[in-house]
């Protein structure tokens, strides 16, 4: 009985031509992820890089609350927005960090309080680890582990972070980031109801005004020679004021020339007009321009 006779068409020099041209396709993508990821004009790569920020000495931080305070809506040219959506303390440490080594004495930097609630380990952040004003915290190599290395040694993997498209999309469309705002209209449900979303409840409980007021004297301990100020942006409800309390007890506790008012130079009818504001949490173009920002960002 003859033996069942095998062939393989297997080429190892194939193989190993193969295995070196995906490396080098994964070398060339890696590259060039990293390339646009430097030279956005995304806010973050604006920041975290070696680009130059020479035109700006006023930057507002902060959540989605702050996200549009920018050159635009408040007609500043030299005002630079650096918020984003539910960023927390961690995250902007690691922005005050990098604004730091850029700016020191020449700028004032606006924070709404409301950013200051969550200090949890995100690993958004880690996109920008290769960049020059970045700081690598341990908690985000210990919390962030997997994801950290694996864009260390293949930053192509970068594309499916969640603030990639965001970078991709000002490097084609420039001059596009700074110019966002609430361009949306208050549902007439949410205006008739007049309730407070989910993280309207979160700002207002006791444990998180004393969250804020500590974070808060933490950063000003951390960064004495900068010119930090604090505010609260408002927030829609037509039975209780609950920013115009929040803020009067928090200005009490930090001194007047790191905090700037809000809320009590607003008309009372301001937190129940729903023209005012895009939803419960956050202000419209009209809300936003009715904030006397100009006269104070003018004298810097």
């Amino acid at each position: 009985m003859k033996k069942n006779l095998y062939t393989s068409n297997f080429n190892f020099k194939i193989f190993l031509k193969g295995i070196a041209s995906g490396l080098i396709l994964i070398y060339l993508g890696s590259f060039f992820v990293n390339y646009i990821i430097k030279n956005s004009e995304f806010r973050f790569s604006l920041i975290f890089s070696d680009q130059k920020l020479s035109n700006y000495d006023v930057f507002f931080l902060g959540n989605s609350r702050s996200v549009s305070f920018n050159k635009y809506t408040l007609q500043k040219p030299n005002i630079f927005n650096l918020s984003y959506n539910s960023i927390n303390y961690n995250e902007l440490n690691d922005i005050l960090f990098a604004l730091n080594k850029k700016f020191e004495n020449d700028s004032v930097i606006y924070i709404e309080l409301t950013s200051l609630i969550y200090d949890n380990t995100e690993c958004r952040f880690t996109i920008f680890t290769h960049l020059k004003n970045y700081k690598s915290s341990k908690d985000l190599k210990q919390n962030c582990k997997f994801q950290f290395y694996m864009e260390k040694i293949f930053p192509i993997s970068k594309v499916k972070n969640e603030i990639f498209l965001r970078i991709f999309y000002y490097s084609i469309f420039k001059n596009r980031d700074q110019k966002w705002h609430n361009n949306y209209k208050m549902p007439e449900k949410t205006c008739s109801d007049g309730n407070l979303s989910i993280f309207a409840k979160e700002i207002i409980k006791e444990k998180n005004q004393k969250k804020m007021l500590l974070q808060a004297k933490k950063i000003l301990y951390k960064y004495p020679n900068q010119n930090i100020k604090f505010f609260l942006t408002p927030i829609f409800n037509k039975k209780i004021n609950y920013a115009l309390d929040i803020e009067n007890k928090i200005k009490n506790e930090i001194d007047e020339e790191n905090f700037f008012v809000i809320n009590d130079n607003l008309p009372k009818n301001f937190y129940n007009d729903c023209e005012m504001f895009a939803d419960s949490l956050h202000l419209s173009l009209k809300g936003i321009k009715s904030i006397r920002f100009n006269n104070l960002i003018s004298q810097y």
